[in-house]
């Protein structure tokens, strides 16, 4: 082997282990920066520092599937990118549309359009957050005309006029904000 043919051999490995896909087998996650132990192009790499991005936090499963790159084509140096889950929530999402997944359930769904959806305990359960507050704020307003329709007012000392007034916009106010603003999504998903 000549020196051309030894020197596009060494470029050659080096381009490939730039960027290789892997097998997460272990997590690390006691440190600042979890690490991770992947199985990638017939070796395992120890201590690949598992970049995420700002204000996301993720634990990805054994098992899970990371593409990892070698900073400056040092293999001693490997930072895994993504580490995907190798499963997939079917249906949860049309396109255009963002989720945030545990292994078990999607638990935060952006809809297009801007509602957004948080799931509940239960994984076939899904919760408008719209109509959850609508109903939430709905119940607390009744609440407090029910409270000031029920207090006594005392003769001659004006509570009666305002008690009246009070109620007069709480019952306008709910007559115009029903329960909730779209029933149809209160359950959007139920398996």
């Amino acid at each position: 082997m000549n020196l051309l043919e030894r020197s596009i051999q060494r470029l050659s490995h080096k381009v490939s282990t730039q960027l290789i896909k892997g097998d997460v087998l272990r997590i690390l996650d006691d440190q600042p920066l979890q690490l991770l132990q992947v199985e990638g192009l017939d070796a395992v790499r120890e201590d690949v520092e598992h970049w995420q991005p700002y204000g996301l936090l993720a634990r990805p499963l054994k098992g899970a599937r990371a593409v990892v790159g070698a900073i400056g084509a040092n293999v001693d140096h490997l930072v895994a990118w993504v580490a995907d889950p190798r499963h997939r929530h079917e249906g949860a999402l049309e396109p255009g549309e963002v989720g945030l997944a545990t292994d078990e359930v999607v638990g935060l769904l952006i809809r297009r359009g801007g509602t957004v959806h948080l799931s509940s305990a239960n994984a076939g359960d899904w919760v408008a957050l719209s109509s959850k507050v609508d109903s939430e704020l709905h119940h607390a307003v009744a609440a407090v005309r029910d409270a000031v329709r029920d207090a006594p007012v005392a003769p001659m000392d004006g509570g009666a006029t305002f008690k009246m007034a009070t109620l007069a916009m709480l019952e306008a106010f709910l007559a115009a904000w029903p329960a909730t603003r779209d029933t149809a999504a209160t359950k959007v998903r139920a398996d």
